[in-house]
């Protein structure tokens, strides 16, 4: 039986360096640690040896054990075995090519299978430090009497909820059982409920509700419970008897998979076998209006294989390189051969031909294989990518997808309506809008590029070589807008062409080429950018000048940023303002409600929210069209009204200041996100989120289900995340770095765009280095002056002295001591040159010139 993951699908991925494996020989794998289910069963004074275990570091995609490394700070493991001395439980870690995952280690007692996860009997004095209570409405808890007492029989309006400890979070099949004493119940009746799955940021949670009048026919009920959304119900019934003060009761609720049951007093009272929604989530409890004895929490696993959810992302291998963010690989297959041989050298994304029949296809037709068994051939390490050049393949693939469960795929065309009829039909699927064909392009056709993939519902464009420059990944990437690039030649200095470019994947013909191209660290040392961030001014620049002004955003782009980023909402007579609030009090001398107030009333007032900065005027949003257009400024324009028809009537000053291609949508509204994909469909949007915690499975749901990029609040973004993301094309753009380490410590990351409030923190820092010329040609003995510029995130550019000669095709026919190039002798040779230079604090990290011909006569 399957589960079918859709909205959301909370993966709890925890990404983070490998380390380095030990040289082992193989094994056979006796077992599976399931993604749901990260526990390894064991008997206290009995060896475990690790390498008998697969482990499943997503969603239904296990690594070779025989390439698993093992670690714990808890526990000592000598030759990938443990031998607990004593019952409890023991955290793990598994890694495997750059993935990391907690693993525990449950021991029974000799003659137990018992597998507690979990048990508190709460008869400390105070709180345990692992317990959360994220809510107390009119009540209160104390630890007294032996156990946890809930306060809040005297309010109806009384609730407390309590979380368990998080690494329970990491679990979503499970037994849940608490012994709990009615106390007093208010006048007007309460509820006990157990809730699993909890994602708080997204407020969804499935709960077992158990009303204090549970003899009533709903009286017990089962709810998926999501954010703005009223409760859906997956089953509902009844007690044999009404929940009274002075008896205590067993609740049990047992979670495995899709399905969730609710035992009272061990009698089954609901069950719902619809709970697909999260894999898995935070796990508690919550009272409302009575006064109760939580006397202990138990969580107990059950090691039978768990139900199937949707695959979650492969397992992509990392390419080891100095390259803040290296590109990664595309192979298009062509032959039976080719996907036999995948896994050698494997790329991160294999292209696969697709015809009507939904089968995988070579380049001259012929048929290779289906495309489940495709799938089956990447083994879970590469990342498919499904072409389809007509709309009877479109339909056929989307067909074929839907019943394998996977989520991680892609879509590749070069007509933008067969990748929107693949998404109709199969959601997750994401997009590429592939350009590699046309050899018409130019610069003036950037634009369209990025309004044409933003249409085809891609984040992704396949450029072909020639077009792939720094000015148009630059251009394309501070649009929102993913570039990858087809190489034409499939030579060495191609690739280091393409590289230096800033294209984050190559398609390639080969592979082990490519990769010692990424992996050359004698050219790339650590820390060699290709890609520059986009500093994104927040608000403009609110900590030197009032924010969501323009004057403010001028300044922001004065001192470095790309982009600016400014917050709307509507006025009563419908025009889009600047303000961060919904009312004028927080940010301006004013007061009121925006949405009640006519512009005219509202821009009497000026805003005032910095203190040591002159008050200025509230904007409108075409006063910001007015200042940049045509100007090197970007503008992410943050809708936070949830009125719809601010999309609209966006739309209306886009076109009447012919701006699109200097704008983007960013949002945390999805409604907003529809609206604008629907009326704006060229525009890039970007998904806000102020989510504490990410992973790489609930990325790849949003960003595919609404199509944009992902833009979280900073603190839990990490260099692994941001790279497995980028094999899959989505970008992340964080906010609000603030302070020189923190920038430095994310643009470390290979970020595209980082949101700050301080603008000036890339001020004097270099985005490029360039020369006056792609080749020089001289005499033997003879010599030429290149003139290195060091370009500043202000335009700014300076000469380079310090500047280095990399060789990387040809003969040693000249030297450069950092000023001069002379003429040794007759030949030639393809060089790139090298500058150091450093960030916010002072970290070094290198820049480097196109490949130069040298030629000496």
């Amino acid at each position: 039986m399957k589960r079918i993951l859709t909205g959301f699908i909370a993966m709890v991925m925890m990404l983070a360096l490998a380390l380095p494996l030990a040289s082992c020989k193989t094994v056979e794998a006796k077992d599976t640690v399931y993604y749901t289910l990260p526990a390894i069963s064991a008997k206290a004074g009995k060896k475990v040896n690790l390498r008998e275990y697969k482990v499943e570091f997503s969603m239904g995609v296990a690594a070779d054990n025989n390439k698993i490394n093992w670690t714990s700070e808890e526990i000592k493991i000598d030759d990938n075995e443990v031998k607990p001395a004593k019952a409890g439980v023991y955290t793990l870690v598994a890694e495997y090519e750059g993935y990391t995952k907690n693993v525990y280690l449950v021991v029974n007692e000799k003659g137990s299978d018992a597998n507690v996860l979990y048990n508190e009997a709460f008869e400390a004095d105070e709180i345990p430090e692992d317990i959360t209570i994220p809510q107390m409405s009119n009540g209160n808890v104390i630890m007294d009497d032996g156990g946890m007492l809930i306060l809040g029989a005297g309010n109806a309006n009384s609730a407390v909820k309590v979380y368990l400890p998080t690494y329970l979070s990491e679990f979503g099949d499970y037994r849940l059982e608490m012994n709990v004493k009615i106390d007093r119940i208010c006048e007007k009746g309460g509820s006990v409920a157990l809730i699993a799955r909890v994602d708080d940021v997204y407020g969804v949670n499935y709960k077992t509700e158990i009303k204090t009048n549970a003899s009533d026919e709903k009286g017990v009920r089962l709810e998926y419970n999501t954010s703005g959304n009223p409760a859906k119900v997956l089953d509902e019934g009844s007690y044999t008897q009404d929940l009274t003060a002075g008896t205590t009761y067993n609740f049990a609720l047992e979670v495995n998979g899709y399905t969730q049951t609710l035992y009272i007093d061990g009698n089954k009272v609901v069950e719902s076998t619809e709970c697909s929604d999260y894999a898995k989530g935070i796990l508690g409890f919550k009272m409302c209006g009575i006064d109760a004895n939580v006397q202990d929490a138990k969580v107990t696993l059950n090691f039978d294989e768990p139900a199937e959810f949707r695959k979650g992302p492969y397992l992509v291998r990392n390419i080891k390189s100095n390259l803040i963010l290296p590109p990664s690989m595309l192979f298009e297959v062509e032959t039976a051969d080719e996907l036999k041989g995948i896994l050698k050298n494997s790329p991160a994304v294999a292209v696969m031909t697709v015809n009507k029949n939904s089968e995988v296809v070579a380049k001259d037709g012929s048929v290779i294989d289906t495309v489940p068994n495709a799938i089956d051939a990447l083994g879970g390490a590469v990342i498919p990518a499904f072409r389809v050049n007509d709309e009877e393949s479109a339909v056929a693939l989307a067909a074929a997808l839907e019943p394998l469960n996977i989520s991680d795929v892609m879509v590749i065309s070069d007509k933008a309506e067969l990748i929107v009829k693949v998404r109709e039909g199969f959601i997750y699927a994401k997009g590429i809008l592939d350009f590699s064909g046309r050899t018409d392009l130019t610069k003036d056709d950037y634009a369209d590029i990025r309004f044409e993939t933003n249409k085809s519902q891609s984040r992704i464009c396949l450029l072909p070589a020639y077009l792939c420059t720094e000015e148009a990944v630059d251009f394309l990437t501070g649009l929102a807008t993913t570039v990858w690039v087809k190489a034409e030649e499939n030579t060495k200095i191609e690739n280091y062409s393409l590289i230096i470019s800033g294209a984050t994947a190559i398609m390639t013909k080969d592979r082990k080429l490519t990769e010692s191209c990424i992996a050359d660290d004698e050219l790339f040392l650590t820390n060699s950018v290709v890609r520059p961030v986009h500093t994104v001014g927040h608000r403009g620049f609110p900590s030197k000048s009032q924010e969501n002004t323009v004057e403010g955003s001028v300044l922001a782009a004065e001192n470095g940023a790309r982009v600016v980023e400014n917050d709307l909402y509507l006025t009563k007579d419908n025009i889009i303002i600047a303000m961060h609030d919904h009312v004028l009090d927080t940010t301006t001398n004013g007061s009121g409600v925006v949405s009640s107030m006519t512009y005219e009333e509202i821009s009497q007032y000026m805003v005032t929210a910095n203190s040591k900065a002159d008050p200025l005027p509230i904007p409108r949003l075409e006063d910001y069209f007015i200042e940049f257009k045509d100007k090197n400024v970007n503008m992410f324009l943050e809708i936070k009204t949830g009125d719809l028809r601010i999309v609209p009537l966006m739309r209306e000053l886009i076109e009447k200041y012919d701006i699109m291609d200097q704008c983007c949508v960013i949002t945390f509204n999805q409604s907003q996100m529809l609206e604008v994909r629907r009326l704006i469909p060229e525009i890039s949007v970007g998904y806000l989120t102020s989510k504490n915690s990410i992973d790489l499975g609930s990325i790849m749901s949003i960003t595919s289900e609404f199509d944009t990029t992902y833009n979280p609040a900073y603190m839990p973004v990490n260099a692994d995340i941001v790279r497995f993301a980028a094999y899959r094309g989505i970008t992340i753009w964080p906010w609000t770095v603030n302070g020189e380490g923190a920038f430095s410590k994310y643009y470390l990351m290979g970020l595209p765009g980082i949101t700050t409030d301080n603008a000036a923190l890339t001020k004097g820092v270099t985005k490029y280095l360039t020369a006056d010329s792609t080749s020089y040609t001289m005499a033997v003995g003879d010599f030429a002056e290149p003139d290195f510029k060091l370009v500043s995130y202000i335009g700014k550019a300076t000469t380079g002295w310090d500047v280095e000669m990399v060789i990387l095709e040809g003969d040693k026919c000249a030297t450069f001591d950092g000023l001069c190039l002379e003429g040794i002798k007759k030949g030639s040779a393809t060089v790139v040159f090298r500058s150091e230079g450093f960030l916010p604090d002072g970290t070094s990290v290198y820049f480097y010139t196109q490949p130069i011909e040298i030629t000496v006569e």
